[in-house]
């Protein structure tokens, strides 16, 4: 567990979901300059650096009554574990506008390319079986996978709900899997077919020299 007193130095990028009308975000590192911050919707945002404490503060800027700007908090994170390299997920509530960040370990050594990560924004724990992979999740956490199979081939995607205390299947596909990318996954509620969830991906690819 970090210590709120503690001073710690990490790389991030940024990524948002449903968050097309996003405010202009900042974050204040050691040097105390503010620091703006891109959250773009379809791919990982570019590299930011921050030094400070543990607990990393988003906030927005406002005019206050004399004319001042004010930082004005939106959301913040506490980051734990020795990982230099994080990803933060910003995601709008559709119906409260409240923004909220999570935070995952984006290193290699966590996230390796050949490999996928799921990320489950519904509002139900639910089954994944991935190839060979089988694992539970909860409501907005994640989970990787690194499937045994060879190059550039597609893996079975099976995505379970528990339904009148008995396993139902609500997705269920074949999925790319290829060596040079890392797939991150997205299950959210479906809008069109009740019961049912929808899979969505952000991938990265491997730069070759």
């Amino acid at each position: 567990m970090a210590n709120a007193d503690e001073s710690t130095s990490f790389h991030f990028r940024t990524l948002g979901w449903q968050s097309s009308d996003m405010p202009d975000l900042y974050f204040q590192s050691a040097d105390g300059e503010d620091h703006q911050i891109k959250v773009p919707q379809s791919f990982r945002s570019e590299v930011y650096t921050y030094t400070g404490n543990p607990e990393i503060v988003f906030y927005k800027m406002r005019s206050a009554a004399d004319g001042s700007q004010v930082r004005e908090p939106v959301c913040r994170y506490m980051v734990n574990g020795s990982s230099k390299d994080w990803l933060f997920l910003f995601v709008r509530d559709g119906k409260s506008g409240t923004i909220r960040v999570f935070g995952m370990d984006d290193s290699l050594a966590s996230f390796p390319f050949g490999s996928s990560r799921y990320f489950n924004l519904s509002n139900r724990t639910l089954g994944i079986i991935y190839g060979k992979n089988k694992f539970k999740m909860d409501p907005n956490s994640y989970e990787t996978a690194l499937p045994e199979i060879g190059p550039n081939q597609n893996v079975q995607l099976q995505i379970l709900a528990i339904r009148n205390e008995k396993l139902q299947d609500i997705f269920n596909s074949q999925w790319p899997q290829e060596s040079s990318v890392r797939y991150l996954i997205f299950i959210i509620e479906s809008e069109t077919r009740r019961d049912r969830v929808e899979v969505k991906s952000i991938a990265e690819y491997k730069q070759l020299n």
